[in-house]
């Protein structure tokens, strides 16, 4: 089997050489593992989140049936839906694939012209059916077998090969059709995208911030994103974090997606913030905006990109204290590496240079527990400020 994660490049090539696929199967997993009542809220969000992503990206005429674990999508243009469907949360994977008759002469006629396409001079494959239609009259053993005398029978060429075949064939029996494919897209699984109610996100001048959004995205939660503008602290933040956001915006099945924007800079221009205090000030201040803004947007929780390892344990102990609403942190079990491959997969690490700094610079963490900080808050006007910012969010729609 070719497994490609999220990359239709050379797919698009194969789709091409005379082989015409009639259907894409979309499969889906953790779905499948929830109560019957709730597989089915989620499958029909899931189904209605791949309709919107597809006519997002100019799609339109096709239809879409669901069965047995399985979706498919009839009629459409399937190059393009290839690049748009490894995008939707809640997808494991999808194939390409032709229907054929369940007519076992009609089935071997339709498998050994497909295995004529795919299978290049001289190589290896492998045959492997699944028999979900369990009244089907042979067995996938049997069938399998079947079927794979008859490409040897055309392709005196080709050798079987089960354990590592250059070219692997699935065919699909199910209650009306079988369905006759060779490659996967990788999804990004999870659950669909809205079925876990809403979550504001801290977005900073780091990916952190944007990776953890995507992996609470993942998870089902819709995502009200707070961007902190530190401009003339940190050099070319906007137009970094607004470029992360716009790459991200095409993983969001929504009509309309609302980015607050928050000149958190001002306050260190205008308030009378000691330069040892910056740094804490700085974090307090997005964590109470964004409890702000996530209660006007019915916002569950707080999604921070933070990890031990990037701010210590006090300092995040400390910073949960500031807010009544759930502190969310995704990375807090992930290395660096394993941040910026995923930030790749998402589309957005080649957004970011190499190193990106803040200009304030103090010491970590000035406040030793929940009375210190509320004393600096007090003592600093913190409040004030508080309502200044919100006064000046502005709200962009991507």
């Amino acid at each position: 089997m070719i497994f490609r994660s999220g990359s239709i490049s050379s797919m698009g090539k194969e789709c091409m050489e005379g082989i015409k696929y009639s259907v894409i199967m979309v499969r889906y997993g953790e779905i499948t593992l929830k109560s019957p009542r709730v597989r089915a809220r989620m499958e029909h969000r899931l189904i209605r989140n791949i309709i919107r992503q597809l006519r997002f990206a100019g799609l339109s005429g096709f239809k879409i049936s669901k069965t047995g674990g399985r979706i498919f999508i009839h009629g459409v243009d399937v190059k393009r839906a290839l690049e748009v469907l490894p995008k939707v949360f809640g997808i494991v994977s999808v194939s390409p694939a032709i229907e054929a008759p369940l007519d076992l002469d009609l089935l071997r006629k339709h498998v050994v012209e497909y295995a004529r396409k795919v299978i290049g001079q001289g190589e290896t494959f492998a045959l492997r059916v699944h028999r979900a239609n369990k009244s089907y009259p042979l067995t996938s053993i049997e069938l399998a077998r079947l079927l794979g005398k008859e490409i040897l029978d055309l392709r005196p060429d080709v050798k079987v090969n089960l354990d590592n075949p250059d070219k692997e064939i699935h065919v699909e029996i199910r209650e009306e059709k079988a369905y006759i494919f060779h490659e996967k897209v990788e999804g990004p699984g999870g659950l669909p995208f809205g079925v876990e109610g809403k979550v504001s996100a801290i977005i900073y001048k780091d990916v952190d911030s944007i990776v953890a959004s995507w992996l609470m995205m993942k998870r089902g939660c819709s995502l009200v994103p707070i961007f902190y503008d530190m401009s003339p602290y940190v050099e070319h933040e906007k137009e970094v974090v607004l470029e992360a956001l716009r790459r991200l915006r095409s993983w969001i099945p929504l009509d309309e997606w609302r980015v607050y924007v928050v000149p958190l800079y001002m306050a260190h221009d205008e308030a009378s913030i000691p330069s040892s205090h910056r740094c804490l000030v700085c974090r307090v201040l997005m964590y109470k905006v964004a409890e702000q803004i996530a209660m006007k947007e019915n916002a569950k929780a707080i999604v921070t990109g933070e990890s031990v390892f990037s701010h210590g344990l006090d300092e995040l102990y400390l910073l949960d204290r500031c807010v009544s609403l759930p502190v969310m942190r995704p990375l807090v079990g992930m290395d660096e590496q394993s941040i910026k491959e995923l930030a790749h997969r998402i589309g957005i690490l080649e957004v970011y240079p190499s190193e990106v700094q803040c200009k304030i610079a103090s010491r970590r963490l000035i406040a030793h527990d929940v009375k210190d900080l509320n004393r600096l808050m007090s003592t600093l006007g913190l409040e004030r400020v508080i309502e200044s910012l919100l006064d000046r969010a502005e709200v962009l729609k991507l």
